[in-house]
């Protein structure tokens, strides 16, 4: 894993979404304790992410992907920021 992202979710309503938004998170690797080997940093304030929900995802780096010009992302967990 080399870093993390939060996605907004998508208006069903709009042809176009300005609300639509894609912030990396900051993802720091801790002292392996067999559970939670990182820690991620959620945004500064609201102007960055407006509270909703958000799909998280963790991504693995370039390298692994057979192109390597694409990075992995995992399976989305969606969260609720307030």
């Amino acid at each position: 894993v080399d870093s993390a992202i939060l996605i907004s979710l998508g208006a069903t309503t709009h042809a176009f979404d300005q609300n639509q938004r894609a912030v990396y998170l900051t993802l720091t690797s801790l002292p392996p304790n067999g559970t939670h080997p990182y820690s991620v940093s959620t945004p500064a304030n609201a102007n960055i992410a407006p509270p909703g929900y958000y799909m998280f995802f963790v991504l693995r780096p370039k390298s692994a992907s057979s192109s390597g010009t694409n990075r992995i992302p995992s399976i989305a967990k969606f969260l609720k920021l307030g």
